[in-house]
């Protein structure tokens, strides 16, 4: 058959592989890539980045799909986490911080989506089109698209509601 990849070696299991490995099992390339002789080939982790790209790629309609339904849905919970990374275009052996921003409802689909920044524009471009019941946490950006946008009503997160009694339960046993 023919390969994902043109005039390439790696078959579609390889590149699933690779990306389950990455994902799934939060192994990162430079460790696949110490392990691919015990594969039988050593790969470069540079080959599994281009690979892991066009996985990406591939997966574009899926996400859009799933982004759109979520968009469509009357009920939305959004979030975003800082999560520290290595850029080579950084020096090496420093991070740098980005964000992982998500959007699902219970039951339904959930779509991360990576940003480099917290800026609040960030937060309107994902939930472009969305109306209805948006549940988040208190980041501005969350208030500000409900305020730009009369179809939708923020909503808090029990979560971060319930943190505050967990630290009132260790500051005032006895009230509580």
């Amino acid at each position: 058959p023919p390969r994902p990849v043109e005039g390439g070696y790696a078959s579609a299991g390889l590149l699933a592989f690779v990306a389950l490995n990455k994902y799934l099992y939060h192994l990162p390339l430079y460790r696949q890539e110490k392990m691919s002789p015990q594969w039988g080939a050593s790969i470069s982790r540079k080959t599994m980045a281009d690979w892991i790209e066009i996985v990406a790629e591939w997966f574009k309609p899926v996400y859009g799909h799933m982004r759109k339904n979520l968009i469509r849905g009357g009920y939305l919970q959004a979030d975003e986490t800082p999560v520290r990374f290595a850029d080579p275009d950084v020096k090496k052996g420093k991070t740098t911080q980005g964000y992982l921003w998500v959007i699902g409802r219970p039951d339904g689909d959930v779509v991360f989506d990576w940003r480099l920044t917290r800026a609040h524009g960030e937060a309107t471009s994902l939930l472009e089109g969305f109306e209805g019941l948006l549940q988040c946490d208190g980041y501005p950006a969350y208030e500000n698209f409900a305020a730009d946008n009369e179809q939708v009503v923020r909503l808090a997160c029990w979560a971060h509601v319930r943190r505050k009694f967990v630290e009132a339960l260790d500051e005032f046993p006895a009230e509580v």
